[in-house]
């Protein structure tokens, strides 16, 4: 379809905590941008690699890097590490997960600094905002991993911030017989996960 691919990888815990895993996805991002004169327009990522991901566009800090990206494609994605927390205690894995120590500590105090849909909905965290570019996030409604319901409450607060023109177009689809593993999986093999996103790349490149 003519798209050039960077996979971007990063630091899993303990090697590095989210600030060092987000500090990864920007560094590999500049690389592109500078070294090899790449235009990086759309970021996606997967589960925790779309918590980062979004993460990494929500500090306003980095105008090159976001200057250069148009759109972010989240998929099965982490938005709220509070409620994740909370869901993980209930499947009897958060001692298990590397989420609760590389988000800063063992009490949870740090979740909320961590959780793009809290932060959009902070008043006094103006330097924590989603760029002006267009979004898509997608979600399986049979994920037992990470529940849809993270896709939806984050959507539900980028409404609250376009009612105050202050972030971007988004659209957001549930695949009603899908789960966390299905969503990568048929992105890289096919199913409606795939064909959902590339007719959502495809209208995006039409209408530029």
């Amino acid at each position: 379809m003519g798209y050039n691919v960077a996979i971007i990888g990063y630091r899993t815990y303990p090697d590095a905590d989210v600030n060092g895993q987000v500090q990864d996805i920007q560094n590999a991002l500049l690389y592109l941008i500078e070294k090899k004169n790449k235009n990086v327009t759309t970021i996606m990522g997967h589960s925790s690699g779309c918590h980062i991901g979004l993460l990494s566009l929500m500090n306003n800090q980095q105008k090159l890097l976001l200057s250069n990206i148009k759109a972010f494609v989240g998929i099965s994605g982490v938005y709220d590490i509070v409620k994740h927390y909370d869901y993980e205690s209930g499947r009897g894995v958060e001692e298990i997960s590397p989420m609760k120590p590389a988000c800063g500590n063992n009490n949870g105090t740090y979740f909320a600094d961590y959780s793009p849909t809290r932060l959009l909905l902070s008043n006094d965290n103006n330097d924590s905002t989603l760029p002006n570019i267009d979004m898509l996030f997608v979600h399986g409604a049979l994920d037992d991993v990470v529940s849809w319901y993270q896709t939806l409450e984050l959507t539900q607060a980028i409404k609250v911030k376009q009612q105050k023109k202050t972030t971007a177009n988004f659209d957001m689809k549930i695949l009603p017989t899908v789960g966390h593993a299905d969503t990568v999986l048929q992105l890289m093999f096919g199913g409606e996960t795939r064909n959902y996103i590339l007719d959502w790349l495809t209208e995006r490149k039409e209408k530029r």
